[in-house]
């Protein structure tokens, strides 16, 4: 990337934080807001801990400083440019400033150069819970001084117990504002039920009603106050049996519909169609709300019981099907499971099985030479013991934890993954060759793609080609705003054709040399289709394997999860 389009994407990217920075800190709604004793006694302890004769609680606005409370000087803002504090909230440390006049940011600066003539400095951002820093809690010295680490320490605590103060306030202003959203949502609701064409009602788990809406009223003749408090029972023509049935249905599932034979006061039969289900409200209490259509017309009735049946009839088979399905998964993941058992239970046996011989003869052979062997014997146990439960633990994180997206240093990684290969035999005669490109910041899960590198270069130490004068293994990254595409290649002994198709499955193992417990490749597979990834291989016997792996580059997924979280 050309380095003044670069610049450019960095000045970008800034502003766009500082966008967000604002957004967060006008939330908080405290910026020119009157001094509160509650924020003051905080800064007089801030002041009292360190012994300084300053102190302030600042807030970092666009272009100035604001002082929302105050010790040693009755200033109520200053230009942001000039204030210390501008550069506090571009850390999340503690900044300290021993000697003003001996940094190279200050010496200018013209609270340091006159009144008040500041010498010393220490400010606390204060981050906001979307780790966003709006401000400080700084104290202040006119001689050159230090603080303790528990003066810091103190300060650091003053500072959270500021957040708290604000959080507070936000959320009480965000309470105010939902209460008066429910207010004018359950305005708008009773508008809606007392002008709707439809019958609405609701009643109690025995069947008592509780309220109903004019236009049912007055279908059945009646007020809407001889309604309340008479059991929906006593307006149907249905027998108790059915009624019962109904309470019970909307007890156990929640939901019920289908037709409503009903009188009204003159003792007219009415056919409506209904849809109830069952409500709890926030304070636990219990109801059934209801809607209803008058069908009275018998051939629409009909019409609408045989489309019910109709629609019943393709709900009981669309679940069937998913029950099918889901048999057949559950049998499909059950062996599976079993042969995971089996076979993870036999590779560890094994080695503790061969470690527990070794013991018992090195406890009976008391010729000294022999020790060392059987400790190297033992040794080579434990480390095959320990490769097959790192194998198994792996499987378990990628099935288990979900993805952590966060930027991936590639040559972190490789590095690091080569290195903590060094105890493999024969690494040392591997000659590494890495090229690692990137084109912007690429997200992913650091710790899976960790995983992929140093199996693969693991496996290509392992299998190296003991005929080949120079064993190779190249490994080249490149990654740019869409996606990562990775190479990992060796002059290794390489795959055969009818094994190479199989690789990727469980316990599978790609060489009779093989000493782990095939999950290697397994894993490796699971953890790309964890990052939605792919992954090939080509492979030629004696000459040598090439894995070639593309991951997603999760950067636009994750910008707008972070914007998604501040609006």
């Amino acid at each position: 990337m050309p380095l003044n389009s670069f610049s450019k994407a960095k000045e970008q990217h800034a502003a766009s934080e500082e966008a967000v920075r604002l957004a967060i800190l006008g939330s908080y709604d405290i910026l020119d807001t009157a001094p509160e004793k509650e924020f003051d006694a905080l800064t007089k302890l801030a002041a009292y801990i360190c012994h300084t004769p300053i102190a302030f609680i600042t807030l970092i606005d666009k272009d100035r400083q604001w002082f929302k409370s105050s010790v040693g000087m009755d200033a109520t803002e200053v230009a942001r440019e000039i204030s210390f504090c501008q550069h506090t909230i571009r850390s999340k440390a503690t900044m300290e400033v021993p000697d003003a006049q001996q940094d190279a940011r200050f010496q200018s600066n013209p609270f340091v150069t006159g009144d008040p003539h500041i010498r010393y400095y220490c400010g606390v951002p204060l981050t906001s819970p979307e780790g966003s820093n709006i401000g400080s809690l700084c104290v202040i010295d006119l001689a050159p001084t230090t603080i303790s680490e528990h003066q810091k320490q103190a300060l650091q605590t003053l500072a959270g117990e500021i957040m708290a103060r604000l959080e507070l306030r936000r959320q009480k202003k965000q309470l105010e504002v939902e209460k008066k959203k429910l207010a004018e949502s359950e305005k708008r609701y009773k508008a809606l039920v007392d002008n709707n064409e439809g019958y609405i009602f609701t009643h109690d788990l025995q069947g008592k009603l509780l309220s109903v809406n004019p236009k049912m009223a007055r279908a059945l003749a009646y007020k809407p106050e001889e309604l309340l408090e008479t059991n929906l029972q006593n307006l149907l023509t249905s027998d108790k049996g059915s009624f019962h049935n109904y309470l019970l249905q909307i007890q156990e599932s929640g939901i019920a519909n289908g037709i409503l034979q009903i009188k009204n006061a003159p003792g007219e039969e009415k056919f409506w169609v209904y849809r109830n289900f069952k409500y709890t409200d926030d304070e636990g209490n219990c109801y059934v709300i209801c809607s209803a259509q008058d069908i009275t017309d018998k051939e629409i009735a009909q019409q609408l019981l045989e489309k019910a049946k109709t629609e019943l009839e393709l709900k009981v088979e669309s679940r069937t099907k998913q029950l099918l399905a889901l048999n057949t998964t559950l049998t499909k993941t059950k062996t599976n499971l079993d042969t995971f058992i089996y076979r993870a239970s036999h590779d560890l046996l094994g080695p503790l099985c061969s470690l527990k011989g070794l013991l018992n003869v090195a406890r009976q052979d008391h010729e000294a030479p022999n020790h060392h062997e059987y400790l190297r014997l033992m040794y080579h146990t434990v480390e095959k013991l320990e490769n097959i439960l790192n194998s198994l633990l792996s499987y378990s994180n990628n099935t288990h934890y979900s993805l952590l997206n966060k930027p991936v240093d590639f040559q972190k990684i490789v590095s690091e993954s080569i290195h903590a290969c060094t105890h493999i035999d024969f690494y040392n005669r591997i000659q590494f060759q890495t090229d690692i490109k990137t084109d912007g910041r690429f997200w992913s899960d650091e710790e899976r793609i960790r995983v992929i590198f140093k199996c693969l270069i693991s496996n290509s130490i392992t299998f190296q080609n003991f005929s080949s004068v120079s064993p190779f293994i190249k490994i080249s990254v490149y990654s740019d705003a869409q996606k990562a595409t990775i190479h990992i290649q060796d002059n290794g002994i390489g795959i055969s054709a009818k094994t190479i198709a199989t690789i990727f499955d469980i316990f599978s193992k790609s060489a009779v040399l093989s000493k782990g417990p095939g999950l290697g490749l397994f894993i490796v597979k699971e953890v790309i289709n964890k990052l939605n990834g792919t992954i090939e291989v080509t492979s030629t016997e004696a000459e040598g394997t090439l894995f070639v792996i593309n991951i997603p580059n999760k950067r636009l997924e994750c910008t707008a999860q972070e914007t998604s979280a501040v609006t």
